[in-house]
């Protein structure tokens, strides 16, 4: 009995997207009643494999009626693919679309393909590159496109996890560090366990701020995505001092509010508040030189509050009293 639930659940779950059958009885009825056809050369992908036996077929359709069948051929691609020559009849000039279902000997199901196309008398499809045929669509993108970590990791800490926009659904896939545009920092970071990203060395903002890498997802079946991803190193901010107290009297001791290793901040923020909210000092690229002015004139004294803040939106807060 529980055998028998088990099959049971396993045909469930395949009706989804393919139909068990036998050997699919596809025919043109009398091929020569249509006056038009197109030449398909194609590669059939089918639930994640190249379809490469005699048995495989590849079914062409318009309006639901077979207008077209092949099975692989033994000539191939370089790459070893199993070509498939496909002549599709139609008794009208163009404008028809051409739907396709394709079927695994090795299994014996049919499958609805994702491909159509409109059907233009004479057309030769597929004769540089072969046109795939295929049950499996491509992921849409892999997140995040960025990520933020502190300085000082140890190798191996974990940085983040990918996924993928997946339109077959939510399909388990393998996320690998691949060569090509923005791979600048490979080197410096793996994947493990399929989609975590972990550090591959120790990171110091003083020396770097921004790591680029070069991501593929592949979900098994065929279908993969490459995208760029950027990992941004934050300070840490245990190691962010500043003065919190200034006078600006001009006796030359505590006249300008400063941070400590200042030129660590160059791209960030500062911005100064009084105790109303209100800016009242903001610039980037620091330079320690803050004299307790607003506009030219001398602020009141009190406590004002600071904001110093990275582009990746990190950031560090405090107080600075101001005495005269």
């Amino acid at each position: 009995m529980n055998k028998f639930f088990a099959i049971l659940t396993i045909l469930l779950i395949a009706a989804h997207t393919s139909v068990w059958a036998a050997t699919p009885n596809w025919v043109v009825d009398n091929p020569n009643q249509y006056e038009h056809s197109m030449t398909i050369t194609a590669v059939l992908n089918i639930d994640g494999h190249i379809a490469d036996e005699a048995g495989d077929k590849v079914g062409a359709f318009i309006d639901g009626v077979c207008m077209g069948v092949a099975s692989p051929s033994n000539d191939m691609t370089a790459d070893g693919r199993k070509l498939v020559y496909l002549y599709v009849k139609s008794s009208q000039v163009a404008g028809k679309t051409i739907t396709f279902k394709l079927y695994d000997a090795s299994v014996d199901m049919e499958f609805d393909a994702i491909n159509t196309l409109v059907f233009h008398a004479n057309d030769i499809i597929g004769a540089d590159e072969p046109y795939l045929i295929t049950t499996n669509r491509n992921p849409t993108d892999i997140t995040p496109s960025s990520f933020t970590i502190m300085e000082g990791l140890s190798v191996n800490a974990k940085v983040g996890a990918f996924a993928a926009a997946d339109p077959d659904g939510q399909s388990p896939f393998i996320f690998t560090l691949i060569a090509g545009l923005g791979d600048d920092n490979n080197v410096s970071f793996i994947i493990k366990d399929d989609s975590v990203l972990r550090t591959a060395a120790v990171f110091d903002y003083q020396v770097k701020s921004l790591y680029k890498i070069r991501v593929k997802a592949d979900d098994g079946k065929g279908g993969t995505l490459e995208k760029a991803v950027e990992v941004f190193i934050i300070p840490d901010p245990n190691n962010f001092s500043s003065l919190n107290y200034i006078s600006p009297n001009g006796d030359g001791k505590n006249d300008l509010w400063t941070i400590r290793n200042v030129e660590i901040y160059k791209d960030f923020t500062v911005s100064i508040f009084n105790d109303a909210g209100n800016q009242i000092y903001s610039t980037t690229n620091y330079q320690n030189d803050w004299d307790g002015t607003y506009q030219g004139k001398e602020l009141p004294v009190g406590v004002y509050y600071y904001l110093v803040k990275s582009p990746e939106g990190s950031k560090f807060t405090g107080t600075i009293t101001l005495n005269r």
